[in-house]
Order: structure tokens, then C-alpha cells, then sequence
């Protein structure tokens, strides 16, 4: 597992490095340094989210496996 997160963080990090250079590079550089984190803050998101668990508690959705019933 610990390989699989290795990949997802050099991955990201390469990511990141291409919006800056692609940022620096465009016309419309505040634009792209909005927009490109977006996709990878949303990965790392569901990343955590199905590594942690996740499950409905009383209508709300809460992060964690659920516990035994007591």
C-alpha cells in the first residue's frame, strides 16, 4: 500500500509542477494557478476518503469506518 501512495504523491507532485509551468507560460497566469489545483485537490480527496472510510450516520456523511453498534 505504502507503494501505491508513494506513486499518487509523485504523481500529484509532477502534477503541481506542470500548472506552474503552465501557469507561467500562459497568458492568464492567475487563472491557471486557480483552476489546475482543483483536479488534484479533488484525487487526493476521494484518496482519503476510500482509504479511511466512509459511511451515513443520522443523513450526514462522516469520515471513518463505522464502529460496532452499541
Amino acid at each position: 500500500m505504502s507503494r501505491f501512495e508513494s506513486c499518487i504523491w509523485a504523481g500529484s507532485c509532477v502534477s503541481a509542477l506542470f500548472g506552474v509551468l503552465t501557469a507561467a507560460q500562459s497568458e492568464q497566469p492567475l487563472f491557471w494557478l486557480l483552476v489546475w489545483p482543483v483536479p488534484l485537490a479533488l484525487a487526493c480527496t476521494i484518496f482519503i476518503f476510500i482509504r479511511q472510510g466512509f459511511h451515513f450516520h443520522n443523513g450526514l456523511f462522516v469520515l471513518g469506518r463505522r464502529r460496532g453498534l452499541s
